[in-house]
């Protein structure tokens, strides 16, 4: 009868989490890092400008996303109401509808 092979270390048996978790945190800063990359893409692709300041007519592809996203139409066009400059509303101010009547 053979003897039994020599009992492992404790230390040869368990392995390191550290790559596991250098990784996982990677992946989690890359994803965290995203939305600002896309932004300062968009940014950069716009010359500076924010999507949302931009008074230029709208293209044939945003009046189709558009529909879905329910941001904006063709028919609509730039507020006249809204300073891009300040970030603020010089209308006024909505009226209170009254739901119980009908149109």
């Amino acid at each position: 009868m053979a003897p039994p092979p020599p009992p492992l270390s404790r230390r040869a048996t368990a392995r390191s989490n550290a790559p596991l978790v250098g990784a996982l945190l990677a992946f989690t800063g890359l994803m965290a890092a995203v939305p600002v990359l896309l932004h300062r893409r968009q940014m950069r692709l716009q010359e500076g400008v924010p999507m949302w300041a931009s008074d230029k007519p709208l293209n044939a592809t945003q009046v189709r996303r558009g529909a879905y996203l329910n941001t904006s139409s063709i028919d609509v066009g730039p507020d006249p109401d809204w300073d891009h400059g300040k970030g603020l509303y010089k209308g006024k101010l909505p009226a209170i509808m009254d739901e119980s009547r009908r149109y």
